[in-house]
């Protein structure tokens, strides 16, 4: 990703692969923290959406079923 730095603040961080680094940016080349950094997935938004309607609308149809059929017996 390369080097990402914020104006006001006197750190500025590097992420490659799966190492994290800050570096102080008052005294050049000074590591103040190393570490790795994980990646996993997180499924979208849609997708969960997607499936809570989907079971939702399910739901309301079977019991509507159920309904229709209790009134006619």
């Amino acid at each position: 990703m390369g080097q990402k730095a914020n104006p006001s603040n006197s750190r500025s961080y590097e992420i490659i692969g799966e190492d994290f680094t800050i570096f102080s940016r008052t005294s050049p080349n000074t590591e103040v923290f190393s570490g790795k950094v994980s990646y996993r997935k997180v499924p979208e938004p849609t997708n969960l959406g997607a499936t809570l309607f989907a079971c939702g609308l399910a739901w309301i149809l079977k019991k509507k079923t159920t309904s229709i059929e209790k009134v006619k017996s």
